[in-house]
């Protein structure tokens, strides 16, 4: 891996070994997601530096990853591919990689996950990366939270490259990118407009001392409105993160959460004294988002969980699920607490329990987003 600054390039990124680029032939498709000139900064800045280990935060159909792997076809270097996703919407393409697997399906030096967010599986990797491409949902904080998840994985003179960094122009919550990479202190660059941008759309930087120094920027950022609420992950995130970083920036990774989620003192309190006995019903990713507030808020959590699949979902976030009660009587008027999206299951739900005497309510109404659940709850 070079150590060469940004700043010091011979030439710039694009236009770096363009007849290797061209080595392979890519379609002009809607699948490409990268334009031309975006696809050869990446090429260009994997050809000069020749990092030994590259990890992609964000794969959907596999087209930039195709593009990646072929930047590495005679190097040594190694790819590691994360996706949360497992299936697309596209007609296209269905499974996450394809574009990539078609080409690439037995490269013996990419290893690709979907399914799962970085945050699960990056200490198990237990790689140092030189070069990293984020390129995964531009609703804010996402971004911000994929880099301070790879920060701890990432090599001084790293290379991280960010896409959409323009994108919010044409879709105004997609501001995560720009979040980032504006908020970051480290050297930059950014590629010139082409036939699709007018202006500059992807950007690298450069991991160096000073933005492990500086790193509370990123975290300030996280206090700007979430387009975003990754409950299915954010416990995972911030038990990582809570590793890895000062107790000054996980205090304003805590601040930036209850105020996105609209926690008020009030609310607060309420979460606090539930009744003992209270139930949640739906080990879901519903179910998951409240664990995870109270993961993060260190709120104990003593309640019982109910899910009809309990056989299948033994435990959600480490918290043990059992299938429901729907016989017995409930004494003194029980509290359950629904969870689930679906609002004729849960009308069915709510009508089965308040029969057996319990207070039923559903607290995730599929019209409403996480940051109602505390004023609901408070209304019933």
């Amino acid at each position: 891996m070079k150590t060469t600054k940004l700043s010091e390039l011979p030439i710039l990124p694009q236009e770096y070994d363009l007849e290797h680029y061209f080595k392979i032939q890519y379609p002009v498709a809607r699948d490409v997601g990268m334009s031309d000139s975006e696809r050869r900064l990446v090429n260009g800045l994997i050809r000069y530096y020749q990092p030994d280990c590259i990890i992609e935060l964000g794969v959907s159909t596999g087209a930039g990853t195709l593009n990646i792997l072929n930047a590495i076809s005679d190097q040594n270097s190694k790819l590691v591919s994360i996706d949360i996703l497992e299936e697309l919407d596209d007609r296209m393409f269905h499974r996450v990689g394809e574009r990539a697997l078609r080409e690439f399906s037995d490269h013996p030096r990419w290893r690709l996950f979907t399914g799962v967010d970085a945050s699960e599986i990056i200490e198990g990797l237990d790689i140092k990366f030189d070069f990293a491409v984020i390129d995964t949902a531009h609703l804010h904080p996402v971004e911000s939270l994929n880099f301070l998840t790879l920060l701890p994985w990432l090599n001084d003179g790293a290379i991280v490259v960010v896409h959409d960094i323009s994108d919010f122009w044409d879709q105004p919550d997609n501001i995560a990118p720009l979040h980032l990479f504006s908020t970051v202190c480290a050297e930059k660059i950014i590629a010139g407009g082409d036939d699709w941008h007018s202006f500059s759309n992807i950007g690298a930087f450069q991991i160096t001392q000073d933005t492990r120094k500086y790193i509370r920027n990123v975290f300030d950022a996280l206090m700007f409105k979430w387009n975003a609420f990754p409950f299915r992950d954010i416990a995972n995130v911030f038990k990582l993160l809570n590793k890895y970083y000062s107790n000054e920036n996980m205090m304003l990774f805590r601040k930036a959460f209850i105020a996105n989620i609209g926690l008020t003192y009030t609310s607060l309190d309420t979460l606090k004294q539930l009744p003992e006995d209270t139930i949640f019903y739906g080990a879901g990713r519903n179910m998951k988002g409240f664990l995870s507030i109270y993961e993060i808020l260190d709120i104990p959590f003593n309640f019982k969980i109910w899910d009809v699949d309990a056989e299948k979902i033994s435990a959600i976030n480490g918290y043990n699920v059992s299938q429901p009660d729907f016989i017995t009587f409930a004494q003194n008027h029980q509290l359950i607490l629904i969870t689930i999206s679906d609002s004729i299951i849960q009308s069915t739900i709510e009508r089965t329990f308040r029969m057996l005497n319990y207070r039923a309510f559903a607290i995730i109404p599929p019209d409403l987003s996480p940051i109602k659940y505390f004023d609901l709850l408070l209304s019933q």
